[in-house]
Protein backbone atom coordinates (compact mmCIF):
# COMPACT_ATOMS: atom_id res chain seq x y z
CA UNK A 1 0.00 0.00 0.00
CA UNK A 2 1.37 3.40 -0.99
CA UNK A 3 0.65 6.26 1.37
CA UNK A 4 0.58 9.71 -0.18
CA UNK A 5 1.57 12.45 2.25
CA UNK A 6 0.81 15.41 0.06
CA UNK A 7 -0.32 16.67 -3.26
CA UNK A 8 -2.18 19.37 -5.10
CA UNK A 9 -5.86 19.52 -5.97
CA UNK A 10 -6.31 22.11 -8.69
CA UNK A 11 -9.72 23.52 -9.53
CA UNK A 12 -10.31 23.05 -13.24
CA UNK A 13 -12.38 25.90 -14.71
CA UNK A 14 -14.46 24.13 -17.33
CA UNK A 15 -17.15 25.78 -19.42
CA UNK A 16 -20.72 25.15 -18.29
CA UNK A 17 -21.09 22.51 -21.02
CA UNK A 18 -18.02 20.67 -19.65
CA UNK A 19 -15.63 21.71 -22.42
CA UNK A 20 -12.22 23.19 -21.80
CA UNK A 21 -11.58 26.88 -22.42
CA UNK A 22 -8.76 29.44 -22.18
CA UNK A 23 -8.77 29.37 -18.36
CA UNK A 24 -8.59 25.59 -18.39
CA UNK A 25 -5.51 25.74 -20.62
CA UNK A 26 -3.90 28.29 -18.27
CA UNK A 27 -4.46 26.01 -15.25
CA UNK A 28 -3.03 23.00 -17.09
CA UNK A 29 0.09 25.03 -18.04
CA UNK A 30 0.37 26.31 -14.45
CA UNK A 31 0.25 22.74 -13.13
CA UNK A 32 3.07 21.73 -15.46
CA UNK A 33 5.16 24.57 -14.03
CA UNK A 34 4.30 23.50 -10.47
CA UNK A 35 5.23 19.90 -11.21
CA UNK A 36 8.75 21.01 -12.04
CA UNK A 37 9.13 22.19 -8.42
CA UNK A 38 7.17 19.54 -6.50
CA UNK A 39 7.30 15.78 -6.85
CA UNK A 40 3.85 15.06 -5.44
CA UNK A 41 0.64 13.97 -7.15
CA UNK A 42 -1.54 16.52 -8.93
CA UNK A 43 -5.27 16.09 -9.40
CA UNK A 44 -7.77 18.27 -11.22
CA UNK A 45 -11.25 18.87 -9.83
CA UNK A 46 -14.16 20.38 -11.72
CA UNK A 47 -14.77 23.77 -10.13
CA UNK A 48 -17.94 24.65 -12.03
CA UNK A 49 -20.55 26.21 -9.74
CA UNK A 50 -18.27 26.21 -6.66
CA UNK A 51 -18.24 30.00 -6.36
CA UNK A 52 -21.99 30.22 -7.01
CA UNK A 53 -22.76 27.65 -4.33
CA UNK A 54 -20.54 29.35 -1.76
CA UNK A 55 -21.88 32.81 -2.67
CA UNK A 56 -25.46 31.62 -2.09
CA UNK A 57 -24.54 29.99 1.22
CA UNK A 58 -22.81 33.13 2.46
CA UNK A 59 -25.80 35.27 1.42
CA UNK A 60 -28.07 32.97 3.44
CA UNK A 61 -25.86 33.71 6.43
CA UNK A 62 -26.48 37.44 5.99
CA UNK A 63 -22.85 38.29 5.27
CA UNK A 64 -22.34 41.71 3.71
CA UNK A 65 -21.22 41.91 0.09
CA UNK A 66 -17.76 43.10 1.13
CA UNK A 67 -17.35 40.20 3.56
CA UNK A 68 -18.51 37.76 0.88
CA UNK A 69 -15.92 39.13 -1.57
CA UNK A 70 -13.18 38.64 1.03
CA UNK A 71 -14.19 35.05 1.78
CA UNK A 72 -15.38 33.78 -1.60
CA UNK A 73 -12.10 32.46 -3.07
CA UNK A 74 -10.96 30.83 0.15
CA UNK A 75 -14.32 29.20 0.82
CA UNK A 76 -14.63 28.06 -2.81
CA UNK A 77 -11.18 26.42 -2.60
CA UNK A 78 -12.22 24.66 0.61
CA UNK A 79 -15.42 23.48 -1.11
CA UNK A 80 -13.42 22.06 -4.04
CA UNK A 81 -11.03 20.25 -1.68
CA UNK A 82 -13.92 18.89 0.39
CA UNK A 83 -15.55 17.52 -2.77
CA UNK A 84 -12.35 15.67 -3.63
CA UNK A 85 -11.94 14.32 -0.10
CA UNK A 86 -15.57 13.19 0.04
CA UNK A 87 -15.26 11.29 -3.22
CA UNK A 88 -12.11 9.44 -2.15
CA UNK A 89 -12.80 9.18 1.58
CA UNK A 90 -12.76 5.37 1.74
CA UNK A 91 -10.16 4.75 -0.96
CA UNK A 92 -7.21 6.90 0.13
Amino acid sequence: MNIILGGFILGLPLSLDGNENEQTVKIRKFSIDLQSFFSVPFEYWDERYSSDIIFKELRKSDFSSSKIKKKLDQQSAAYILQGYLDKYRNTL
